[in-house]
């Protein structure tokens, strides 16, 4: 869904666009707050098949509303009732300041606060909606999930892929597992790798992966930028069971 963002002001209006796919808003556009200024963002959604509006709320630390929140909230009704769209407020707190922070105050800081608001709507929905797709599981289902400690043995990359490593990780059986893993990113070479005790789920079914067979699957966080592995205290025995 697209939506345009808006940083109101007295004299001066910033425009921003997103979306929900990227999560992302790009500074747009900044006009003159007059008579024609509900007529013109009725004709820029329309072009632009925005789905819904935000509205930069303008509160004080206590939650109180700002005296400018009045006229925002007429503004609001107009732009309601004459794009036929639903208008959103997202809370701004120094919005235009941040801004400034961010590029400098130029002519198109008004602009670059409606992206900041407007991202922040964005980003929230995103998480709500992360949420809403996330199954809710019983104690029953989750404890289907075997998760063991296990030493990792070895680390190599595999031939021919960027993101597999090959693990040979001990679990206190007969003999070890081999694991494939996309961390190659992450460990390059496999380096560092080397004796990690780390938490791995152990009762998945056998999964093939360029032509080999990984038995387990190793268990860790990770971010756009970073990632970092389960990892399990050495006081612990290889092979044991998360409970």
């Amino acid at each position: 869904m697209k939506y345009i963002g808006i940083d109101f002001g007295l004299k001066r209006i910033g425009i921003a666009v997103g979306d929900t796919q990227n999560c992302v808003a790009f500074p747009r556009e900044v006009i003159a707050n007059n008579k024609n200024t509900v007529s013109y963002i009725k004709d820029f959604v329309k072009k632009e098949a925005v789905d819904g509006i935000v509205i930069g709320e303008s509160k004080n630390e206590k939650g109180e509303k700002n005296p400018v929140m009045v006229q925002i909230e007429i503004f609001a009704d107009d732009i309601a009732k004459e794009t036929k769209l639903p208008v959103y407020f997202e809370p701004e707190f120094y919005s235009s300041k941040q801004a400034a922070e961010i590029q400098g105050k130029n002519e198109m800081i008004d602009a670059s606060a409606a992206s900041i608001i407007l991202g922040s709507f964005l980003n929230k929905n995103k998480n709500k909606e992360n949420k809403k797709k996330m199954e809710i599981i019983t104690i029953e289902d989750f404890a289907k999930i075997e998760i063991k400690a296990g030493r990792i043995i070895s680390a190599e990359p595999i031939v021919g892929s960027e993101k597999l490593l090959k693990l040979s990780v001990d679990f206190g059986e007969e003999k070890p597992r081999q694991v494939l893993s996309g961390i190659a990113k992450y460990f390059p070479n496999g380096e560092g790798l080397s004796q990690k005790l780390c938490a791995f789920v152990t009762n998945l079914p056998p999964r093939e992966m360029m032509g080999m067979e990984s038995q387990a699957m190793i268990l860790g966080f990770n971010t756009d930028d970073n990632f970092s592995l389960m990892n399990v205290s050495e006081t612990i025995p290889a092979g044991t069971k998360a409970k």
